[in-house]
């Protein structure tokens, strides 16, 4: 289980912290944020740092997406979705 999130990883930790609690990011393999990748999503390059993170296939996995964006950046990754 992975989150790959665009926003950076301080916003990400707050979110995790105020929603799930103080261990919140037991629960994930990988987290991955934007200020990890060159290119922010619709760019592939979060899904893809996830990927090779989890040493996974993108054909294997797949994405649930609030955004247009993140939807096109989890297909141009591979994953489904």
């Amino acid at each position: 289980l992975a989150i790959a999130s665009t926003t950076t990883s301080a916003n990400v930790s707050a979110l995790l912290q105020a929603n799930l609690g103080a261990a919140s990011d037991i629960g994930f393999d990988v987290i991955a944020c934007g200020d990890q990748v060159k290119e922010k999503k619709p760019a592939p390059d979060i899904y893809r740092l996830v990927l090779a993170s989890l040493r996974l296939p993108a054909e294997t996995c797949i994405a649930f997406e609030d955004s247009a964006n993140g939807l096109r950046a989890a297909k141009a990754a591979g994953l489904a979705n």
